[in-house]
């Protein structure tokens, strides 16, 4: 438990810290909590192309041709989650070769890195880098097996909505038969 004391001083030296300032501050604070991407709620994240997404979710659009907003929401619910599907792929890629590479001979890395200059900021590929920080996330724990956990989620969710989305459309067409027939 904490005494009046410290909370005092706790709540004058929070006054302190204000956060970034600097838009470029900001803009590295809002990926904090980032980690594989897989349940991102933005649909690209770095690495991905905002048009190659905005091209799929386009063509996911026009082969259903959505009429209502039920339809409009599985739609877009398909379009999400084939695109996750795209990317757990990419996560899985990365992460085997994160592992490869963290498994290879330890003794030329050490090497390597004390060849390597001090001053060296250039950073990981971003694949690499990727499949560092899904490995780190899993705890290098059965990565393989969390990841592939999580793609079966992702289809079970994908299958469903467009399973949801046939059944609608089918009895649209079953409707509109019926009325003409009437």
């Amino acid at each position: 438990m904490s005494t009046q004391k410290q909370i005092d001083a706790n709540r004058k030296n929070s006054l302190k810290s204000t956060g970034p300032k600097t838009p470029k501050g900001k803009a590295a604070v809002s990926q904090n909590s980032f980690k594989h991407g897989i349940y991102a709620v933005q649909a690209t994240f770095p690495g991905e192309s905002q048009a190659e997404y905005d091209d799929h979710h386009d063509r996911i659009f026009a082969e259903y041709n959505p009429e209502d907003s039920t339809e409009i929401i599985l739609v877009e619910r398909i379009a999400t989650l084939s695109w996750r599907l795209r990317r757990s792929n990419r996560i899985q890629l990365a992460a085997v070769n994160s592992l490869h590479n963290s498994y290879r001979n330890s003794s030329a890395r050490r090497l390597s890195s004390l060849l390597k200059p001090k001053n060296d900021d250039t950073p990981p590929p971003p694949d690499l880098e990727l499949g560092d920080i899904t490995v780190k996330d899993f705890a290098n724990s059965k990565v393989i097996d969390g990841l592939l956990m999580h793609e079966r989620r992702i289809e079970n969710s994908l299958y469903k909505a467009i399973l949801e989305m046939q059944r609608r459309q089918l009895i649209k067409k079953l409707n509109a038969e019926n009325d003409k027939n009437s």
